[in-house]
């Protein structure tokens, strides 16, 4: 993992989860030290959709609709001011130049960012992605994999609660389960694991 300092933990809020086709809603991001994970700072913002036509069809979406209402997202859009995804893009390597990272110093953390949030910042955020690491910290991926190889059958984290479908909520959540992680691989005991 060479020379990565820091974890971006993000999420995204989004019309869908197609990279190709989603408009992003929110943005919420944080700054950690790697390994540590130590918060440095935080970020958030709402997105300005752009296409009218897209945000009318995650409205009347039978998943996604419900969940923004409930969440607030819908109204807080309609109340609020929204950058767009280019200028998000721009204040968080603001925010990554004002604590001195330089590209590939940054790895995108998260949970599902392999296959969705990276996809979306390589499309449409280009200058982010030149900041990232090849590799990303996925917490959708460790707790998948305690559920089906942990002795408990369930995730290390479990709030008891659904997810909060909000961008700086769910990014402190995933946070949450890369810092729960990092704490059992610290205390495990390898000195039988096998070798290959």
């Amino acid at each position: 993992m060479g020379d990565t300092t820091h974890l971006l933990v993000l999420d995204f809020e989004s019309t869908d989860t197609d990279p190709d086709t989603c408009r992003v809603l929110e943005v919420g991001a944080i700054l950690t030290t790697f390994p540590d994970l130590d918060t440095v700072s935080t970020f958030t913002t709402l997105i300005d959709p752009v296409d009218d036509a897209a945000l009318t069809a995650a409205k009347a979406d039978p998943v996604v609709g419900p969940m923004h209402r409930t969440n607030g997202l819908f109204e807080a859009l309609a109340a609020g001011s929204a950058r767009s995804l280019l200028e998000t893009g721009d204040a968080l390597i603001a925010m990554l130049d004002a604590h001195g990272i330089t590209p590939g110093e940054v790895a995108l953390a998260g949970s599902g960012v392999g296959h969705f949030d990276l996809q979306v910042i390589r499309r449409r955020m280009p200058r982010l992605h030149t900041y990232l690491a090849y590799w990303t910290m996925d917490a959708g991926v460790l707790r998948r994999a305690h559920i089906a190889w942990g002795p408990t059958g369930k995730p290390l984290v479990d709030t008891g609660k659904p997810k909060a479908h909000r961008a700086l909520d769910d990014a402190h959540a995933h946070l949450a389960e890369l810092r729960a992680h990092r704490a059992l691989l610290r205390g495990l005991d390898t000195s039988h694991a096998p070798t290959l």
